[in-house]
């Protein structure tokens, strides 16, 4: 019977449907009979799997007990021969042959009656002494090995070439071999390696070790087959077809091969064990159809009958409650919005209705995505510049753009210097194709769970801003670092431009990455001057997190701002809790190293203060002391005293800065003249002024170029420490900020007159 339900009108027409209840309960039952009858069907298989897994475990248990009780019994047989054999009879004669005796002789074949008489597994024992071709016997006699009845000794001279099974790949392992239908036992005194002055042989009783060992008639299975490392039967001269077939294949996989099942067909399975001491195979097969498990007929039908009762119930159930939230939907929507979408009925209506959101929404994420790049470079500039916008500005623009980077995520920067292998300054052209390359490369070779954004600066510079995982550890960003820069080197041959890399530090907020970007340029500017080959001392030239970095900054920033109070509290907190690690016996040198570190970096990362020559050793001091452990209360005094004074220093040197803006120029090369990287550039973005303007008021006000006087105050210092110090010039040339040592020479003889070496011969020959 078709039921009709009158719902509100949509586009001027009566919406009208067959039950809809009929329809979804038919189409439920028959999803969850499926569901039920497939859970069912499972759980049948999953049974019978347990059970054959149950019954092959037990096979492989049992074949891991023989192995190990047969390995065990033969390493205890090995003690007892290399005891028997190092004793003082035995090595007597096997040595010094010539002092043999009748007591002597007497002494060894009571010893090895004895050896029989007590071992369940030993038939006979002898003693080859092959220097004298003599064989002493537990069956009372000492003979030549020609003359002993066991027909092992027919062809004495095979004992000697060390062939047989294995027990291990020890030089002096014990050897299997198996002659006339007889197994044995062979110890030598000396390892193969050595020639052989005697070897005791035990003849053993298989059935004694192990009754699976032995055929089991005609057929295969109930027996235990073993292969050495080698891939020969150890216990049986030969083995069936089927089986030598199974343990090639065993063997054509044995680098990855412990214990396991092998079904190479349907007749047989084949249980085997390797063992991690001999590298012994041990190999059983059984039947096939004892492993097959099938449910009883009763029990399918009993399941059948249930799955189809709880299969309506639910079906009903769900019937019911789905279609009281489509006419819930439906009185929500507005009726003048309704009149947008034409429909059947209510069902069709919510899924056009839904289809056209999810359009418009893939639009607006689409428009979202394409301009992400754009957003992102922007701010990424605006950030490495030192416009930063505020936290809630850089939150704000990162939610406007579905938040691309994971919650918690720490960043670096990679300072990249792109050069042409010809030598010749790059093309603005040339820079832009360079760029699209090694965005391509950085996306394919950064692992899946890093982001890369390369952004273009001041040419030939690229900023390579790199987003990790807040779970990624630090020693593993390091190595994939160290990977992407070794692969990146690798692929120079094929490109027409190669990159000179500086890595900055690890920091938890996007708005840091100005320092780590100030970090990647100075170490790139050592490498660049330096080689790769030569890092800066006691400079890790792969990024690092400090955290001590944010206590580091607010101390900075309070000291900067003349709120030296507030600085000093801080700092009086922190090495509080550094004297309290003092006195609960930890050592605070890590965390006192560490903090230094970060404060001392935000002096010259922030441009705040460049650190004088004699806050510079007493750092080098310092860092000794906190190396070497000694008197960690007055070392952390020491510490607080160092960071008080540069503290006084950067609040001193903030005070009272000149409005007109030559002056903040000269200040400010004057403090980082160190950096190579100082340009015309970095200098009006402090000041905010244009490039151009800024040119043309410093030598209107000066009288000199930007570049000029900065090469004056280079060499002014490089004097200095030429006059003052011991420095290799290649150092100084370095720690006064020019970018390579023909440059420095260049310019300190166009200032002097003379070379940096002959000022300083004149210097002391003045003194």
């Amino acid at each position: 019977m078709k039921h009709v339900i009158q719902l509100p009108k949509i586009c001027g027409h009566q919406i009208r449907y067959h039950s809809v209840f009929v329809k979804m309960f038919l189409l439920v039952l028959i999803v969850l009979s499926f569901i039920l009858g497939g859970f069912s069907f499972y759980l049948f298989h999953m049974e019978n799997k347990n059970l054959e897994k149950n019954a092959e475990d037990s096979r492989l248990s049992l074949l891991k007990t023989t192995g190990t009780a047969t390995e065990l019994t033969l390493k205890n047989l090995q003690q007892m021969m290399k005891q028997t054999l190092w004793g003082k009879d035995f090595t007597s004669v096997m040595v010094t042959s010539s002092s043999r005796s009748y007591d002597q002789t007497s002494s060894i074949i009571k010893q090895l009656k004895q050896i029989v008489d007590d071992s369940t597994y030993v038939e006979k024992a002898y003693l080859y002494v092959p220097t004298e071709d003599q064989v002493y016997s537990s069956d009372l006699f000492c003979l030549a090995a020609n003359q002993t009845p066991d027909a092992l000794f027919r062809d004495a001279e095979s004992l000697l070439s060390f062939a047989g099974s294995r027990l291990s790949e020890d030089e002096d392992s014990l050897i299997l071999m198996k002659s006339w239908g007889r197994m044995y036992l062979c110890q030598h005194l000396y390892p193969n390696y050595l020639d052989s002055i005697g070897m005791l042989i035990f003849r053993i009783n298989i059935s004694s070790l192990d009754l699976s060992l032995l055929p089991n008639g005609d057929s295969i299975s109930g027996t235990c087959y073993v292969f050495d490392a080698e891939g020969e039967s150890v216990f049986m001269k030969s083995v069936p077809v089927a089986v030598q077939h199974a343990a090639e294949q065993l063997f054509a996989n044995s680098v990855s091969l412990t214990e396991g099942v092998l079904k190479s067909d349907e007749e047989w399975i084949w249980f085997y064990y390797r063992s991690p001491e001999s590298g012994w195979i041990y190999l059983y097969p059984d039947k096939a159809s004892q492993f097959n498990f099938m449910a009883a007929p009763g029990k399918i039908l009993v399941a059948a009958l249930i799955i189809l009762f709880f299969g309506i119930l639910i079906a009903l159930q769900i019937a019911f409650r789905a279609n009281k939230p489509i006419r819930n939907l439906m009185k929500e929507i507005p009726e003048k919005n309704r009149s947008t979408i034409q429909a059947k009925n209510e069902v069709d209506y919510l899924t056009k209705a839904y289809h056209y959101t999810t359009e418009q929404n893939e639009q607006m994420h689409q428009a979202i995505r394409s301009v992400t790049p754009l957003v992102l470079e922007r701010l990424f500039s605006d950030i490495l510049s030192g416009r930063s916008p505020e936290e809630e500005d850089i939150q704000s623009t990162l939610e406007s753009l579905e938040s691309p980077f994971p919650s918690g995520a720490r960043f670096m920067v990679m300072s990249m210097e792109i050069l042409s292998k010809s030598g010749k300054e790059i093309t603005a052209a040339e820079m832009g194709i360079d760029i699209l390359q090694l965005r391509d490369f950085a996306e394919q070779n950064l692992p899946e769970n890093y982001q890369g954004y390369l952004v273009q600066r001041e040419d030939p510079f690229a900023a390579l801003i790199l987003a990790f995982p807040v779970a990624e550890e630090e020693m593993v960003i390091q190595r994939q670092i160290v990977e992407f820069c070794r692969r990146l080197d690798n692929q120079k041959h094929t490109t027409s431009y190669e990159v000179r890399m500086g890595c900055g530090n690890i920091y938890d907020r996007l708005k840091d990455i100005r320092y780590s970007w100030l970090e990647a340029q100075k170490k790139l500017n050592h490498i660049r001057f330096y080689g790769v080959d030569e890092p800066e001392s006691g400079t890790s030239l792969l990024p690092y997190q400090n955290h001590y970095f944010e206590q580091a900054r607010q101390i900075i920033r309070a000291a900067r701002d003349q709120r030296l109070e507030e600085a000093r509290q801080q700092l009086d907190d922190i090495t509080s809790v550094m004297a309290k690690q003092t006195i609960s016996g930890e050592n605070p040198g890590k965390n006192c190293r560490e903090f230094l570190d970060a404060l001392l970096e935000l002096t010259e990362a922030l441009h705040v203060v460049n650190v004088d020559e004699l806050l510079r050793r007493q750092k080098e001091q310092l860092f000794i002391r906190l190396d070497t452990g000694e008197d960690q209360a007055e070392m952390i005094d020491q510490v607080k005293e160092f960071c008080v004074q540069l503290l006084e220093l950067v609040a001193r040197r903030n005070k009272t800065k000149s409005s007109q803006h030559v002056e903040r120029i000269r200040e400010y090369i004057h403090t980082n003249y160190s950096d190579s990287s100082l340009s015309l550039y970095m200098a009006a973005e402090q000041v905010g002024l244009s490039p151009s303007y800024l040119s043309r008021l410093f030598k209107q006000e000066m009288g000199a170029s930007f570049v000029d006087y900065i090469s004056s105050v280079r060499v002014e210092k490089a004097k200095e420490l030429l006059e003052s110090s011991d420095l290799m010039v290649k150092d100084i040339a370095y720690q006064t900020g020019f970018n390579s040592m023909q440059n420095f020479f260049r310019i300190f003889k166009k200032q002097t007159g003379i070379a940096p070496g002959e000022y300083r011969s004149a210097q002391e020959y003045s003194k």
